[in-house]
């Protein structure tokens, strides 16, 4: 199977990043694009602070490339309004992805192995 598409929902923690640098790794050795995903949660529909959110969020994706582990990683950025993570990939850009690389936290023992949005991911 040839990779095309990674993606990688991001929310800017540490594992977060951590999966960045692994899908990072994997699209340098496979010519891959990394998709990173950031989902954000609107206040309501009407609220003032929503513009605002949005705009720290891009200046925050902005900054990305930044990053030395990204050098030569070709990167598309999206922003989708908070929906279920399972939700994500009947976003049609979204679904095209051939790999999905993304942290686990939170969880202790042998069941925190794998996350439970990870979970969700898989099943």
């Amino acid at each position: 199977m040839s990779l095309k598409n990674i993606l990688v929902p991001y929310d800017f923690s540490d594992c977060a990043t951590d999966a960045l640098r692994v899908a990072a790794t994997l699209a340098r050795r496979s010519g891959a694009t990394v998709e990173i995903v950031h989902l954000y949660e609107q206040l309501t529909d009407f609220h003032t602070e929503n513009q605002k959110i949005r705009e720290e969020i891009e200046q925050k994706l902005e900054e990305l490339p930044k990053l030395s582990f990204l050098q030569g990683v070709e990167l598309r950025k999206f922003m989708l309004r908070q929906m279920g993570l399972t939700e994500m990939f009947r976003n049609e850009r979204l679904a095209e992805a051939d790999l999905v690389v993304m942290g686990s936290h939170g969880a202790r023992g042998l069941r925190g192995l794998v996350g439970s949005n990870t979970q969700k991911i898989v099943r």
